[in-house]
C-alpha cells in the first residue's frame, strides 16, 4: 500500500460530448495500443468530432487514434508507476528527490527500461516525474495523487476557475494566460487542480522535459498518467501538453481520477483532436463518483471489473452517444454508492488487478434495444 492519505479526497468528485470539429489527423498508433472495438459488432466508423456515423470497418475505427485504447501490459504498467512514484522520498533537496526517484525505479523490480528524467516537488506539493522507457518508447509525466494535508485541501475544494495559471476576472478573457483561442467561454475547471498544475511554472518545466526527451527521440509517444489527484492533474496536463505538441498523440491513462471541470471544459477538451483520454474506474470506486454539481469527466471510461462478477467494458466519452448508439455510464450503477467501505478500498484496487482479463475490454457499450413485447390471442 503506498503512502497515500485518503481523507477528504473522497469529497473531490466533479459528463462528455464528441472530439468535434470533424478534423481529420494521421497519427502513427503505437504497438502497445489496440482498437477498442476489435471484435468490431457491427460499429461504424467513429470520426474525429462530427458526432456522426460513417460505414466503415473495425480497421478504419481502430485507425481513428482517440478511439484506440492502451493495451493490457501497458496500462498496467502505467499503474504501477502511478504507484511507485507514491514511494519517492520527497523529504530531501530537488536533486536528491530525482536521486530518490531514480533509486525507487530501480529498486522496484517492474521498471527495467525506465529512465526518469525529472521529479518535481512545487511549493503547494504538487509531485511527479518524468520517465522514458527506450523499449516501449514512450516519455509519460506521472503525476503522485493525494498524499499531504495541503493535497487534501486541494481535493476538498470546488471552487471552479479559468484554465491556466491566471484567475481573469474579466469574462472577456478565457484562457487563463494561456494564449489559447479555442477555449469557449464559461470553460472552468477545479480551482485546487489548476493551481497545482500550474504553480511554479510547473506546466512549463513538464513541457521542457519532454520537449528535450522527443529531440533525442522523435518517435517516442506522449502519456501523461496518475492516480486519485494524479489523474486529475493529468487530464490538465494532458490538454496542455497537446496544444503544446498538436502534431503528436498525447494520450492521457489514468487511474480513479476525480471530475476535474464544467461541461464546457469537458466538450472542449473532448474536442481536441490529438488527445484520446482513457480513465480507468476499478468497480466501486468512490473518487471518480463523487457528485458536485456542473462537475464532469472528459475521455473514455473504462470500468474495471472482475471481483464483482462482472465483465470490464468501455463507454465512449464517458456519457455514449445516442446517435452513434453508443451507451454512457449506466447512472444507476454509476451514481449510487451501495458500500462506503468497499468504494473506498477499490480506491486502491487498481495495483491488486493482477489477472489480465480483468483489463481486458471489447468494443464500446451499445445502447440496449428496447424488447418489445407482442401478444398474441387464439380464439
Amino acid at each position: 500500500m503506498p503512502k497515500y492519505n485518503f481523507a477528504l479526497a473522497v469529497f473531490a468528485g466533479f459528463a462528455c460530448p464528441l472530439h468535434n470539429g470533424g478534423i481529420a489527423l494521421s497519427f502513427n498508433i503505437p504497438k502497445t495500443f489496440v482498437a477498442v472495438n476489435r471484435q468490431n459488432n457491427g460499429l461504424s466508423q467513429l470520426k474525429l468530432g462530427t458526432g456522426v456515423s460513417a460505414e466503415g470497418s473495425a480497421e478504419s475505427l481502430s485507425n481513428d487514434p482517440c478511439n484506440v485504447a492502451p493495451e493490457v501490459p501497458f496500462a498496467k504498467k502505467l499503474a504501477f508507476l502511478s504507484q511507485a512514484v507514491y514511494n519517492v522520498d520527497n523529504s530531501l533537496e530537488a536533486k536528491a528527490d530525482l536521486e530518490s526517484a531514480k533509486k525507487q525505479i530501480a529498486e522496484d523490480g517492474r521498471f527495467d527500461n525506465v529512465i526518469v528524467h525529472s521529479f518535481f516537488d512545487t511549493k503547494v506539493d504538487t509531485q511527479g516525474m518524468v520517465v522514458s522507457d527506450p523499449v516501449d518508447k514512450y516519455v509519460a509525466v506521472v503525476f503522485r495523487g493525494t498524499q499531504g494535508p495541503r493535497d487534501i485541501l486541494t481535493d476538498a475544494s470546488a471552487v471552479k476557475t479559468t484554465f491556466g495559471p491566471l484567475e481573469q476576472e474579466d469574462d472577456d478573457d478565457e484562457d487563463g494566460g494561456l494564449d489559447l483561442d479555442d477555449i469557449p467561454r464559461g470553460a472552468r475547471v477545479h480551482r485546487g487542480f489548476c493551481l497545482s498544475f500550474f504553480s511554479d511554472d510547473l506546466h512549463d518545466q513538464i513541457i521542457n522535459t519532454v520537449e528535450e526527451v522527443l529531440k533525442e527521440n522523435p518517435d517516442y509517444r506522449v502519456t501523461i498518467t496518475g492516480h486519485s489527484l494524479g489523474g486529475a492533474l493529468s487530464t490538465l496536463c494532458g490538454a496542455y501538453t497537446a496544444k503544446k505538441f498538436p502534431d503528436k498523440l498525447v494520450s492521457v491513462i489514468n487511474f480513479g481520477s476525480p471530475k476535474v471541470g464544467n461541461r464546457k471544459f469537458k466538450e472542449w477538451v473532448d474536442s481536441i483532436p490529438n488527445l484520446p483520454i482513457w480513465r480507468y474506474v476499478y468497480e466501486e470506486d468512490i473518487v471518480p463518483r463523487g457528485f458536485i454539481f456542473d462537475y464532469h469527466h472528459p475521455g473514455h471510461l473504462i470500468q474495471l471489473n472482475g471481483m464483482n462478477g462482472k465483465s470490464s467494458r468501455v463507454h465512449y466519452l464517458h456519457d455514449g452517444d445516442k446517435e452513434l448508439g453508443l451507451a454512457g455510464a449506466p447512472r444507476g450503477e454509476w451514481d449510487l454508492i451501495p458500500n462506503a467501505f468497499d468504494t473506498v478500498q477499490d480506491h486502491f484496487g487498481y495495483w491488486e488487478c493482477k489477472d489480465d482479463s480483468m483489463w481486458d475490454i471489447g468494443g464500446f457499450e451499445r445502447v440496449a434495444k428496447k424488447k418489445k413485447w407482442f401478444f398474441s390471442f387464439f380464439s
